[in-house]
């Protein structure tokens, strides 16, 4: 699982799952990075996981940041950066631009991972692995599946 690193979306709670029952890699916007990969992909070819969700939430602050376009300093713009794409996708919408882009980065990373790892791609290809995308719902603490 991919998840954002916020502190109220914590993945084996989030699942009603004990400690080390989930292989859970946790991120701030649940961005695909090279080592988010590589740990995938670790998870997909050597653990045997079968699913990979990217998980993202309501209200998320990556998300926020990237949808009101600021100026961060140091690493974090880096953050900023790889949500900007979704944000892109839906910035011409009149709903609610925070909830569509927090939706909409969830496709985006999900293609991501297929788009820059090959061994992610095969696996999908060959029925092995499935990669699904979710919102949690703070307030209800509901997942939704959006992909």
């Amino acid at each position: 699982m991919l998840s954002c690193a916020d502190s109220r979306v914590p993945a084996e709670i989030v699942f009603d799952a004990g400690i080390g029952d989930l292989f859970d890699i946790r991120v701030a916007g649940n961005i695909v990075t090279a080592e988010v990969l590589g740990s995938l992909e670790y998870a997909a070819v050597l653990l045997g996981t079968s699913l990979i969700m990217v998980l993202g939430h309501e209200r998320c602050g990556a998300v926020t940041a990237a949808v009101q376009n600021e100026s961060l300093l140091g690493s974090i713009g880096s953050l900023v950066k790889a949500i900007k794409p979704a944000v892109n996708r839906v910035k011409d919408s009149a709903d609610d631009l925070i909830e569509l882009a927090v939706v909409e980065n969830v496709h985006y990373q999900t293609e991501q991972m297929q788009q820059r790892s090959s061994v992610l791609a095969q696996l999908v290809n060959e029925g092995k692995v499935k990669i699904v995308g979710g919102r949690y719902d703070l307030d209800t603490r509901v997942v939704s599946v959006v992909t």
